[in-house]
């Protein structure tokens, strides 16, 4: 076993071929996840706790939390918005599956490989209900939570 730290953060690499095929056993495989087009494991949709256990540590790794400016006729909206991007696309229909299954409404880009929370009050629920573990986006989210959503002043809309 070995064990580094680095940022704050904690490394733990376990070399065991029965830990290896205990995780194959659950579900996992080992290698690429995009050559192997990997996907959650089944047992995962059995309880709401698993998928949103799964979702928390997915975006966590490839998610990404933002803020959407845009402007129409001259004024200026912007939102708080969410998205996970991955080229498994079994993997990123799964996410969207999840998310619906806790009632979200995701959407998933045309070429499967990214899913968006647009709704911010969705965002909302999804920090208040499954969370992060990432310090890094959960300052992002209480930075931009605290401005104002919606339809913005044109001096205002600058982020």
């Amino acid at each position: 076993m070995q064990i580094g730290k680095k940022d704050g953060r904690s490394n733990i690499v376990v070399s065991a071929t029965n830990l290896v095929k205990f995780l194959e056993k659950m579900g996992i495989k080992k290698g690429n996840k995009v050559t192997n087009q990997i996907d959650v494991p089944d047992w995962i949709f059995e309880k709401k706790g698993y998928q949103a256990s799964c979702l928390r540590g997915l975006f966590d790794t490839d998610g990404c939390v933002y803020k959407h400016s845009y402007k129409v006729a001259g004024k200026g909206y912007s939102y708080l918005k969410m998205s996970f991007r991955n080229y498994s696309i079994p993997l990123v229909k799964s996410i969207k599956r999840m998310l619906e299954k806790l009632n979200y409404h995701p959407v998933i880009d045309i070429n499967h490989q990214t899913v968006y929370i647009n709704r911010p009050e969705e965002v909302k629920k999804y920090f208040s209900k499954i969370g992060t573990s990432n310090p890094r986006y959960l300052n992002r989210y209480n930075k931009f939570s605290s401005m104002k959503s919606g339809r913005q002043e044109q001096r205002r809309n600058q982020f």
